[in-house]
């Protein structure tokens, strides 16, 4: 059995509720969002229908843009016309992505290129807050976890295992990072 070190659980409890006792409500729901993309990625790696694609998707997406939302407001404390701008570019430049680059590139993982950029400029604007450690951290793993799953393809003739099941554990230590930025910086 693992032995757990109550005084971190206090402290997580008391970073999720916030202060005065109050809610945090935008770490809740990136927490909620995380346990969907848990969820979603297992059905559809179990069941690999459409339908069950979208379950995979969807809570992604949903990350990603409510991420860069309180990324924006929280750390940078940008106005609601600056964070709809921003998102408008964001979603622009991913649909363009998608839209202009062949499927195969990258083995897909291009897709994934926007919000590797978003972390990068946003963990440089907020270096030296409490959320910039963990978002510029997030980003460099994120950034290996996208190469485990370009070369997955390539090296699955000399290595059966592949490399994907190396871009979900990759991909839950930067859920984690991010939602320990998340979390340390009430903003």
């Amino acid at each position: 059995m693992v032995a757990v070190d109550r005084s971190l659980l206090r402290a997580d409890r008391h970073r999720l509720l916030g202060r005065a006792g109050q809610c945090n409500m935008p770490a809740l729901l990136l927490i909620l969002l995380v346990a969907a993309i848990g969820i979603g990625s297992f059905i559809f790696h179990t069941v690999a229908t459409l339908g069950a694609e979208l379950f995979d998707v969807v809570p992604i997406a949903l990350f990603i843009y409510a991420y860069l939302v309180l990324a924006l407001r929280r750390f940078l404390g940008a106005s609601w016309p600056v964070i709809v701008g921003t998102l408008a570019v964001f979603a622009g430049v991913s649909y363009a992505d998608a839209a202009l680059t062949a499927p195969e590139t990258l083995n897909g993982s291009h897709q994934y290129l926007p919000a590797l950029a978003a972390m990068a400029v946003v963990g440089l604007a907020v270096r030296r807050r409490p959320s910039g450690p963990p978002v510029l951290t997030g980003a460099a793993v994120f950034l290996v976890s996208i190469a485990f799953r370009s070369i997955d393809n390539a090296v699955c003739p000399v290595l059966p295992l592949g490399t994907h099941f190396l871009w979900h554990c990759l991909n839950a230590c930067v859920l984690y990072l991010l939602l320990c930025a998340a979390m340390a910086d009430p903003g």
